[in-house]
């Protein structure tokens, strides 16, 4: 049986009033994504009139594309008519036909910018505090007691956030102290420190952990984005600098280690790669002689 034309009329009617006086943006799209049907609050918060958004696929308004057509709630990325980015949580739910093969897909889009813009600021005053509660006086980074706040923090937000470390040595600096005395071999850490304050970027934590052991925490980063940053600073750590009246060669070695693979681990997974890397820089460096020089 079937309901009464003008009962299904009122229903419409009535879902149709229902979803105009939504304030999160509602959207019907077809099995490619187009966009179908659409409420004014889809309209304001994409800054596209009705008749641009009509017709056109969703995919145009995604910073990174996803599949859109999907039976789930996940987490996307927009960008409006205007070039604003807008974060918002997607709830989806596939239409189908009555023999299965999808016809679309009716979604609800919820804005999270602010939240998310919250979470990050969070995230800074957190790394604000730690740089507050230890600073290592010779470099004025922060040092192993501040780094092992923030790596406490990444790890427990870790499945929301991946991250990396990045464990860095300063190679020969014994050789340095014995040859040129403690003032040289200080200012061989300082200019060491300010060279990797120099790479990292903002949203990002460096530390002095030890004595000649430095460490990144790589916020909010992929696995590619991690890959690319060490070797960023790979090549970017065998540079030469003057103390004492002396011209030296100072060069590091650098370990990665990315939350996917574990983050309770990663530290411990990074000194590793770090110690690996580091003898394989050793032997390709004694091939090529001897790094100190004098001037």
């Amino acid at each position: 049986m079937h309901a009464p034309s003008h009962l299904a009329d009122q229903i419409v009617s009535e879902y149709e009033f229902l979803v105009e006086q939504m304030r999160q943006a509602v959207w019907r799209l077809d099995s490619a994504g187009k966009v179908i049907e659409a409420n004014t609050a889809a309209c304001t918060w994409l800054e596209a009139p009705i008749e641009q958004l009509v017709g056109r696929n969703v995919s145009e308004f995604l910073v990174n594309q996803v599949d859109m057509v999907r039976d789930e709630t996940f987490e996307a990325e927009f960008k409006t008519l205007t070039g604003i980015s807008r974060a918002a949580v997607v709830s989806s739910r596939v239409l189908r036909q009555p023999g299965g093969v999808p016809l679309g897909a009716l979604q609800v889009v919820t804005d999270v910018t602010a939240s998310r813009a919250i979470e990050n600021r969070l995230v800074q005053e957190i790394q604000k505090m730690a740089r507050m509660a230890g600073e290592d006086p010779l470099t004025g980074l922060p040092n192993r007691r501040a780094f092992d706040i923030v790596l406490e923090s990444a790890v427990s937000g870790a499945t929301k956030e991946p991250f990396a470390v990045m464990l860095i040595d300063l190679n020969d600096f014994k050789p340095i102290n014995d040859a040129f005395g403690h003032e040289v071999g200080d200012a061989a850490i300082k200019a060491f420190g300010k060279r990797l304050d120099e790479l990292t970027r903002d949203a990002d934590f460096v530390a002095r952990i030890g004595g000649d052991e430095f460490a990144v925490v790589l916020t909010n980063a992929n696995r590619a984005a991690a890959e690319r940053a060490a070797r960023r600073f790979s090549e970017n750590l065998d540079f030469e600098f003057e103390a004492g009246g002396k011209r030296l060669r100072l060069w590091g070695s650098v370990g990665l280690a990315h939350s996917a693979d574990g983050a309770d681990t990663v530290f411990a997974r990074a000194d590793i790669k770090m110690y690996e890397s580091k003898k394989r820089d050793k032997m390709r460096d004694d091939r090529n002689g001897p790094r100190l020089g004098l001037a």
